[in-house]
């Protein structure tokens, strides 16, 4: 997530916590949503924030976006919030006119807008909420952009010529006629100007009537070579804007109940998406009864369709109730683009099936959250399977030689090896300890005392001595605990130091079922 800036109408200093007078970090359940009022194109983007309670259930029906921030322009566009201008990106201001309605206003929840970026603990609780806020919503209206394919940043300005009705593809065959009439109408043009949106998803509405490759190759001899080129390059680049490589997008479209696709003048239902998606796979490239006149290279941008496929799968498992650990999210989508290296494991943190003790904390440096991670993985894994492969190639400074730095491409070998990790064994079922400073002093205590009357039980001694041998459950590492209590106040006296120690250890020891190793036992 990025900041923003505002501006005006006050000149007061303490207007720098406008328009967001509220903490939302200090209020449990709450968070904002916008109301986009209603204007023509070239109208200024007026909005209305507000908070809402999710407990109170009386919040309204909203639409979730999920975009690009993109990059700063040198005079980028300002909208009025609540009355304060506030500088956004290029990218989410044409987001904005794109989805503002000329006759209702709509309730929307947008992440720059709606959380206080310049409030580190707002932030930090807010991101927590993600999950819930996306699942909430109504619909999920995913912006890949206004179709220029220009970089998300900063040269082009917004055309000031209204763009065309929204064109709506879904998985019946009512635009089917359009689709040939819109590439009929294409192929004899002289290709002066780029390749529209309408134009791409046309093509890829076609896909869907196809039962073969053959059929598709077929339909291709009537175009032009350099028309069937163009119109490849331009599916490519469609498939490759920087939505596609973004980290949060992963749990954004993951727990969205229903997603629309929204690409300049054009919205596609997910369903489409992946309708495409299977009638692609199911085609054979390799055996055809025609000469191809689609070159290999143009093909093989039907390999970027995986991004869909990826992403479905998980959408299916969520709806099916079946949660993925956050070692596996990490291998698969860490490598993902992320404004803020953190968000590479806060953004997955929703989608997790095991309960890691982490949340989002903005006030940990890079290296801290990375580190946090993992040994929260190996804490509920009880496994080291996290230190697998090559971890040389680091970028994030400060971080551990086995703690992977998530800001970097793995290599593909070990992501394939990696989904097969659970048939290696060479530990023979040996589980790892993770050895805190709390729980080192702890040990060198019982060890070194030269007091007998302060040496551990001899029972309760033995039983630790071989906790490597046993299979501990619950009651008996509280068993345990319990002599280590004993042995603070066996004689009638507490020793507060080693009494705190050891009260915090068992704790430990009850939540997570770590066993402790040998300790000393006292002979005399």
């Amino acid at each position: 997530m990025e900041s923003i800036e505002f501006t005006g109408p006050m000149k007061s200093p303490k207007r720098e916590r406008y328009p967001y007078k509220d903490d939302l970090s200090r209020k449990r359940d709450a968070f904002r949503l916008i109301t986009l009022l209603r204007g023509q194109w070239n109208d200024e983007i007026r909005c209305e924030l507000d908070v809402y309670y999710r407990d109170e259930a009386r919040f309204p029906s909203y639409r979730a976006l999920s975009y690009v921030w993109g990059r700063w322009r040198r005079d980028p566009p300002k909208i009025l919030v609540n009355g304060y201008a506030i500088k956004v990106t290029n990218n989410l201001e044409i987001a904005l006119r794109h989805l503002r309605e000329e006759r209702v206003d709509i309730n929307l929840w947008v992440d720059a807008l709606c959380i206080d970026q310049n409030n580190t603990t707002e932030r930090s609780s807010q991101v927590s909420q993600m999950r819930n806020i996306y699942s909430t919503a109504r619909e999920v209206i995913i912006f890949l952009g206004d179709g220029s394919h220009a970089d998300y940043g900063a040269s082009r300005l917004r055309s000031k010529t209204p763009p065309g009705p929204c064109r709506l593809f879904g998985i019946d065959d009512m635009n089917i006629p359009l689709a040939h009439q819109t590439l009929d109408n294409w192929k004899t043009s002289t290709l002066k100007s780029p390749v529209q949106a309408l134009e791409i998803f046309s093509f890829l509405a076609i896909i869907t009537q196809f039962q073969d490759s053959s059929s598709l190759l077929k339909f291709f001899k009537e175009f032009p070579e350099a028309h069937v080129t163009t119109l490849f390059e331009a599916l490519r680049r469609t498939l490759l804007v920087a939505w596609w490589d973004r980290i949060w997008v992963v749990q954004e479209a993951v727990v969205a109940q229903d997603i629309t696709m929204r690409y300049s003048d054009v919205a596609a239902s997910w369903e489409f998406l992946v309708e495409v998606t299977r009638s692609l796979s199911r085609w054979d490239f390799a055996f055809t009864r025609y000469p191809s006149s689609i070159s290999t290279d143009c093909l093989k941008v039907f390999n970027l369709f995986s991004r869909i496929s990826d992403l479905d799968l998980h959408r299916k498992d969520w709806k099916a109730m079946q949660r993925t650990d956050l070692l596996s999210l990490l291998r698969f989508f860490g490598h993902r683009k992320a404004s803020d290296n953190r968000d590479r494991v806060y953004a997955l943190l929703g989608l997790c099936s095991d309960a890691v003790a982490i949340r989002p904390n903005y006030l940990l440096n890079e290296a801290e959250v990375y580190t946090q991670a993992a040994l929260a993985i190996i804490k509920n894994t009880r496994s080291l399977s996290i230190m697998y492969g090559d971890h040389s190639r680091k970028t994030s400074q400060g971080l551990p030689s086995y703690i992977p730095d998530w800001s970097t491409i793995p290599d593909e070998s070990d992501r394939q090896r990696a989904r097969i990790f659970n048939l290696y064994n060479a530990c023979g079922g040996v589980i790892p300890i993770i050895e805190s400073p709390e729980l080192r002093k702890f040990l060198q205590c019982l060890n070194e005392t030269d007091d007998p009357n302060h040496y551990l039980h001899k029972e309760a001694a033995l039983e630790l001595q071989n906790a490597y041998k046993m299979s501990f459950t619950e009651p008996e590492i509280q068993s345990i605990c319990t002599s280590l209590v004993k042995y603070c106040n066996g004689t009638n006296r507490n020793h507060l130091e080693k009494y705190s120690l050891i009260q915090n250890s068992g704790r430990s020891l009850i939540a997570k079922c770590i066993k402790i190793g040998t300790v000393k036992i006292n002979k005399s």
